[in-house]
C-alpha cells in the first residue's frame, strides 16, 4: 500500500495548510461526537496538533464556512451536531456586527 507522508510546510503556506486541515478534522469529530460542545472539539483538536506552532482555532473554521455550513445543511446527522456548528456560525456572525 502507498501512502502520503506530510512533511512541514513552508512557513508562507502554514496558516493555509492549517485552515484547511482543520476543517475536515473538526467535521469529522463533530460528526461521530454529536453531543460534543465546541470547548470538547477544540480540545480534541489541539491534543491532534500538539507539534503546531500555532493551534486550530474558530477564524481556521470562519475563514471557511461557506464549506462547513454546505456540509452541515446536507448530512443529517453533522446537522444534528448543531451546538458545536452554531457556536461557530455565530462567532463568525458577530464579527460583521
Amino acid at each position: 500500500m502507498v501512502g502520503i507522508q506530510l512533511l512541514k510546510p513552508k512557513k508562507s503556506y502554514e496558516d493555509i495548510i492549517r485552515s484547511s486541515i482543520t476543517v475536515p478534522y473538526f467535521l469529522n469529530h463533530a460528526l461521530v461526537n454529536l453531543d460534543d460542545s465546541e470547548k470538547v472539539v477544540w480540545g480534541h483538536l489541539n491534543d491532534l496538533f500538539l507539534s503546531w506552532e500555532v493551534a486550530p482555532n474558530r477564524n481556521d473554521l470562519a475563514s471557511h464556512l461557506p464549506t462547513v455550513l454546505h456540509f452541515s445543511a446536507s448530512d443529517e446527522r453533522l446537522a444534528a451536531s448543531s451546538e458545536a456548528l452554531q457556536c461557530i456560525e455565530m462567532n463568525w456572525l458577530l464579527c460583521f456586527v
